[in-house]
């Protein structure tokens, strides 16, 4: 996370609007150097300390973890290590069973206005079978050579962020589950997560296409970008194939509760009853043997 110091009472955030800049991917069990710097207007770490730098460690519960300042209170101490001037850490670490996501609030005073600036750094504990899942989710979602170093396509905490929204998709259909990214049954059913996670990824693509894409006509030349349709076109027949994979997947997970009713075969009405259920409902499997 970077902070510019422009001089006199302006400061301004960098890069903030994109989650690569101020979202961290953290295994259970690791240890993460949060950082934050502080730039002046060329860019270029600033060559004394800030006034005060202050801190809160969240997790996702609202607890609050930890709470300090650099430089610490006289006579006290502080958890904000100074690499140098202009770069500073909190040493996150986390345990194997971390399942809590933290969220670090960081306060900087500077310069001679006592300008304060506030930014915020995100740290997602990540699943390492997910992780693993990263590059299928890329290899079907971002086909495009990209230029990484300016995240022009998509960085890993974004991808993780498409599978955790993909498994709240699947939770969604009936027969309802409730799986999370530590749960999810990978190894069988990988791909519908990575369809799920890419219907998400193309619905984001189509809205940053609704705003770029342009047609252009002057004197006879054209000229025309539309991702939009074609993205539209996709996303319709990957949504067809995941409809027909959460099926399959119900099925197959689906638990039935524990009931029994014998229902004599002369009963034709309700066995008709029965059968015009629609697919996917509850009475079909409950009571479709009689």
């Amino acid at each position: 996370m970077e902070i510019r110091y422009n001089g006199g009472t302006t400061a301004t955030r960098v890069g903030w609007e994109t989650t690569a800049r101020w979202l961290e991917l953290v295994v259970p069990g690791s240890s993460r150097q949060m950082d934050i710097r502080v730039l002046d207007s060329n860019d270029r770490l600033l060559t004394e300390d800030p006034k005060e730098i202050f801190l809160t460690v969240y997790d996702d519960g609202e607890n609050v973890v930890w709470a300090g300042q650099y430089p610490p209170l006289s006579g006290g101490t502080t958890q904000i290590i100074k690499r140098e001037a202009g770069a500073y850490y909190y040493l996150l670490n986390t345990l194997p069973e971390t399942h809590s996501d933290y969220m670090l609030h960081w306060g900087v005073y500077i310069g001679t206005g006592y300008t304060n600036i506030e930014v915020f750094q995100y740290a997602k504990i990540a699943r390492v079978k997910a992780l693993m899942l990263l590059p299928n989710l890329r290899n079907q979602l971002d086909k495009s050579l990209k230029d990484v170093k300016e995240s022009h396509g998509w960085a890993d905490d974004q991808l993780y962020l498409l599978l955790e929204g993909g498994v709240q998709e699947i939770n969604k259909v009936h027969p309802r589950v409730n799986y999370n990214l530590d749960t999810y049954p990978v190894h069988d059913w990988w791909q519908l997560l990575i369809d799920s996670a890419t219907i998400l990824g193309l619905i984001a693509q189509g809205i940053f296409s609704i705003d770029t894409d342009l047609n252009y006509t002057d004197q006879g030349v054209s000229f025309n970008v539309a991702h939009a349709s074609e993205i539209n076109s996709y996303l319709g027949f990957l949504i067809t194939r995941f409809n027909e994979s959460i099926h399959k997947f119900g099925l197959r997970h689906y638990q039935r509760p524990k009931l029994l009713l014998e229902v004599p075969r002369r009963y034709y009405g309700f066995r008709a009853v029965v059968s015009a259920a629609p697919f996917g409902t509850s009475f079909p499997r409950i009571f479709g043997q009689m």
